[in-house]
């Protein structure tokens, strides 16, 4: 056979935690590929790893990227490259069903997709191992000959567009593309559109002439030269060797020069970004953002200067810009950086951004905020660069990278895909982990560019200074703003200003670890979690880590009171605790999270939790600091603080409620959870607390509680204990009687169908929604995994009948799971209120469960064989890291479950289920069918239509100034006077606590 490699090259340098095996390699054909082993089990092979390794899965995953992405479209068809990725999923000459690699891939339990960005379009896929040549086999063809048909491609623009329609409402995503069409005229980055839409790909051209300029892209640009690949798998290394050479040996080379953007110099050196924009928000967002246009520090991996000078800017300790901002109450949130994404890291230029979360304080002071980060970036320069504090960073990324978790396959492929394109073969796992030389001159020419004469500002609010209007719109997305001139006399201050008293740089880290050893293992070791501690008061759950082997632990602690769910106002003071304990923290533990350990205070249905985990050395100490702020907020609180954090806690509240695509999901849970308050029920009840509320509540809240807690990692049992004996001691609270213990449940739902349909709160979405969930009944094992089979089976069938095929939308999904005990399954499109109803997309996907109906009728004994043995290994596949681990066990805490050996016990039911028992359960449970058990809710969410993309008089403000927020009620549209054809007398729910007070409970779930 003939050889395809034309040279080997280095290859990368790996963590010592990494065991698997790498080589990358160059074709004949240009193209090269990095090979991912994973052949050797990533713990030591001792019989004890060996045992709780056994029937683990894992899958395999592939990456290709190519090196050219919307900066490459033609200025007159915009979205071209975008528009491609998506075509070359239509079918190729080998194999020209359009669906076939999606339908392949999808039916073996895997998944694919795709993205586009500024330089480069990227295509991944994962599968079970087993099925990686074929998968291989198919997907390469898109590289070398796919189809393009004329066809595809009128149906295929209404996808992209769809896609761009769900952008539309994203207020990041609209800051962004105003800030590109600052830079100078006629460059790729001005013109820069990367979603196109129906106005670029119909309106502006014709069908002949877009497919013309299809085909002429990918000639042109996906060349096996300009590519890269990466294929993980637990395979040795020749038989993925010849994986690439098998497969993508035949992706033809142009030879034509790569994309080079090198003329375009200083593309932001233009008037229009040194300015002030402020850009009105559709969401409840009060923001700075200080933007530096700096050249491209995309190649300046071995020195990170960008990285040095985000430590100091973006420090959240005593002595920081962000200290400072509170204590004042001018802001509550501060990141500096860059993000290193294409859009602000890339071969033109690079983006350094300071962003503050303002408060409507720091919204009247926002200058005097800019003159503070002006201010410390003067400290930085007057003190100069700190080579200490550079070696302190190296030693923590060090230490990071010899003690690195492992990920999943799709993961590392995507990664090394796209790392291949921008550093040495060596150094692709390592360039963006570790710090290898300090370059004081590098560090000083990037600050000296931190001036206010490069400066982009942007002051996201909905309230602008006398004298000013919104009165411009940025042309795709549809930005309201309006702009300013620097004045010279703002540009002298704050060129001008010296450090302030007040600002220090941060000090030696105390939290850095020194001691990394690792426990031995033990023999009779525990496969799951074990329980410690079992009082009235508290349960621990416990387990050391034998597989990962590395030095670090989780501590995962519930505390539960039954006040919670109590009221809403009650949640909604759960919810401001934990806002006021996270501001409360910050500037004590911040130094713990640049020593890569986190802290967590999250607000659940029951409680609070409490979360710690890292380098397992001097995590009960961090667990002591955040203890402390439990027993003693109302030290670290006044009335400023109470103010700003509730004014933030409304915001976050009113940008919920303003999300289309969560308002599904809320509004299923509204009906079918007791007790389960919605995000306008807490805003409405945060909106009226007051701060003898909150004193009030942080005393009782701690008197009374259940705790659970999970510790894992490289702890020991004594330790575990010790740790949390200590934290119950210290908050010194009575336990919760069994009977007060709080449990959400799950009532049961009427036979027959039933329909919510609801208004979006937001007047400026399009975007509509029908998601139909169907009700099972009480958790079993069986159901559970029946549901599974019968999911595999009309997953794909759906995406390609719904998405492919008749282009209701770009988001179509199907899934099942669990809700508090309950089964629930669901079939969900998103499309667009100006294509079609959402009473229409339930006929359609009710059109859909009526043929999936033949799918089981006519899955035969050898084909549910094949799926139940996919299903089997997807379920075997292992955890990646401990934190997968935990988090799986954690789950089964909180949710009071505690079946740790949920895959398994799940698997062994998946090999008992026969071809009779998929028919008689899917006819249960559709329309189509015996209706024995037929219990159906379509959620219907209608979006707005908008006089030319949102240009409308009428749709000034996405919902209504938030004070007013406290009187709008969910609007519902269903009329049972109005039915539509066919559908049963009372099938619009027109009250959903009437309803809701009438459904019967199911009598386990109650208990």
């Amino acid at each position: 056979m003939e050889d395809h490699i034309i040279e080997i090259l280095k290859a990368p340098i790996k963590s010592e935690s990494d065991k698997k095996e790498y080589k990358i390699l160059k074709l004949k054909n240009g193209l090269v590929a990095v090979l991912i082993s994973d052949v050797k089990d990533q713990t030591d092979s001792n019989e004890i790893n060996q045992v709780e390794t056994t029937n683990e899965e894992k899958m395999a995953a592939a990456t290709l990227q190519v090196g050219a992405g919307c900066f490459c479209d033609p200025v007159e068809i915009l979205g071209l490259s975008h528009f491609l990725e998506h075509m070359v999923f239509m079918g190729s000459e080998k194999f020209p069903t359009e669906n076939d690699f999606d339908s392949f891939i999808r039916k073996g339990g895997g998944s694919t997709n795709a993205w586009t960005e500024y330089e480069s379009t990227s295509f991944y896929f994962e599968c079970l191992e087993k099925h990686l040549p074929e998968a291989l086999d198919k997907w390469s063809q898109f590289f070398i000959a796919p189809l393009l048909k004329k066809e595809a491609l009128t149906r295929e623009r209404e996808a992209v567009d769809s896609e761009f329609q769900m952008v539309l409402p994203n207020d990041l995503w609209r800051k962004v593309q105003l800030l590109m069409r600052s830079a100078k005229r006629d460059t790729p980055v001005q013109v820069s559109f990367p979603w196109g839409n129906l106005k670029t790909l119909k309106d502006n051209i014709s069908d002949d002439e877009l497919y013309k300029s299809v085909h002429d892209h990918r000639r042109r640009y996906y060349s096996s030269h300009n590519m890269t690949l990466a294929i993980q798998a637990r395979l040795p290394l020749d038989t993925l060797e010849d994986y690439v050479k098998d497969f993508f040996s035949g992706i033809p080379n142009n030879n034509l020069p790569k994309p080079n953007f090198s003329e375009f110099v200083d593309v932001f050196d233009t008037p229009e970004f040194n300015r002030i924009y402020y850009i009105k928000p559709l969401n409840e967002t009060i923001q700075l953002d200080l933007v530096f246009a700096l050249p491209s520090q995309k190649y300046e991996y071995k020195s990170k200067p960008m990285k040095y000078i985000s430590h100091f800017l973006g420090d959240e300790g005593k002595g920081s810009i962000l200290s400072y901002l509170k204590k004042h109450m001018w802001a509550l949130a501060l990141t500096a950086g860059c993000y290193f994404c294409e859009y602000d890291n890339n071969s033109l230029f690079s983006f350094f951004t300071v962003t503050v979360v303002l408060t409507e304080e720091g919204l009247k002071h926002v200058f005097d905020v800019i003159e503070v980060v002006f201010a410390y970036i003067s400290l930085i320069k007057t003190e100069g660069p700190q080579q200490q504090v550079f070696e302190e960073l190296k030693v923590i990324a060090d230490a990071d990278f010899r003690f690195e978790s492992q990920y999943s396959a799709s993961y590392n492929t995507s990664t090394l895909a796209t790392n291949l394109h921008i550093y040495p073969p060596e150094h692709i796992i390592s360039a963006s982990k570790i710090y290898k030389e300090y370059r004081e001159d590098k560090i000083c020419k990037l600050l000296n560019k931190l001036t206010p004469k490069n400066v982009y500002i942007a002051i996201t609010t909905k309230v602008l200074p006398d004298g000013l209007q919104f009165n411009k719109k940025e042309k795709w997305l549809q930005a309201e703003y309006t702009d300013i001139q620097i004045s010279e006399e703002l540009l002298s201050k704050w060129e001008l200003v010296v450090p302030y008293t007040e600002l220090s740089l941060p000090p030696p880290n105390p939290f850095v670890t020194s001691n990394f050893d690792v426990l031995p293992c033990t023999s009779n070791h525990p496969d799951y979690p074990e329980k410690l501690i079992d009082t009235d008061k508290c349960e621990l759950w416990y387990r050391q880590d034998q597989k990962f082997k590395l030095p670090t632990a989780h501590f995962c602690i519930y505390l539960i009171n039954p006040v919670t769910i109590e009221s809403p106002k009650n949640f909604a003071l759960t919810n401001l605790f934990v806002e006021l304990l996270s501001f409360a923290k910050g500037e004590e533990v911040y130094p713990a999270t640049m020593a890569s350990l986190s802290t967590y205070f999250i607000a659940e249905d029951r409680g609070i939790t409490v979360q710690v985990d890292g380098y397992n050395e001097k995590l009960p100490l961090l667990l002591e600091l955040m203890t402390k702020y439990i027993l003693n907020l109302s030290d670290h609180m006044n009335q400023d603080i109470f103010n700003g954090i509730k004014e933030d806690t409304l915001k976050q509240y009113y940008n919920r409620v303003l999300q289309t695509a969560s308002l599904e999901y809320e509004l299923g849970n509204k009906l079918l959870i007791r007790n389960y308050f919605s995000p306008l029920d807490t805003y409405r009840e945060l909106y009226n607390l007051t701060f003898d509320d909150m004193l009030e509540f942080i005393q009782f809240f701690p008197k009374n509680l259940y705790v659970k807690s999970l510790v894992q990692g490289n702890v020991s049992a004594d330790v575990a204990c010790d740790t949390i004996n200590k934290f119950i001691t210290s908050l010194n609270f009575e336990g919760i009687p069994k009977e007060k213990y709080p449990k959400l449940s799950v009532p049961q739902i009427p036979l027959g169908e039933k329909c919510l349909f609801v208004e979006s709160f937001n007047k400026k979405d399009t975007n509509c929604i029908t998601s139909n969930l169907y009700q099972v009944g009480l958790f079993s094992l069986k159901d559970m995994v029946l549901m599974c089979i019968i999911m595999r089976i009309i997953d794909e069938p759906c995406y390609n009948t719904l998405r492919t095929n008749e282009q209701l939308g770009y988001d179509v999904s199907t899934y099942g799971r669990r809700v508090y005990g309950v089964l629930v399954y669901s079939l969900r499109v998103t499309s667009q209120v100006n294509k079609y109803s959402t009473q229409y997309l339930d006929s359609r996907i009710e059109a859909f469960l009526k043929q999936s109906q033949k799918l089981v009728d006519e899955t035969t004994v050898e084909g549910l064989e094949k799926i139940k043995e996919d299903l089997v290994k997807t379920k075997q596949v292992c955890d990646h890291n401990l934190s997968e681990e935990v988090y799986r066990n954690w789950l089964e805490i909180i949710y009071d479950d505690y079946m740790f050996d949920r895959a398994k016990q799940e698997v062994e039911c998946i090999k008992t289920i026969t071809l009779e028992d998929i028919k008689i359960w899917w006819s249960k449970h559709n329309h189509f069918g015996s209706q024995e058990n037929f219990r159906k809710i379509s959620f219907q969410i209608a979006g707005h239509i908008q006089d030319n993309q949102a240009t409308s008089e009428a749709t000034e403000e996405a919902v209504t100034d938030k004070s007013d927020l406290q009187d709008t009620a969910l609007k519902i549209l269903g009329d049972n006077n109005k039915l539509p054809e066919g559908k049963p007398s009372g099938y619009f729910i027109e009250d959903i606590e009437e309803f809701k007070n009438s459904l019967c409970p199911f009598s386990k779930a109650e208990e």
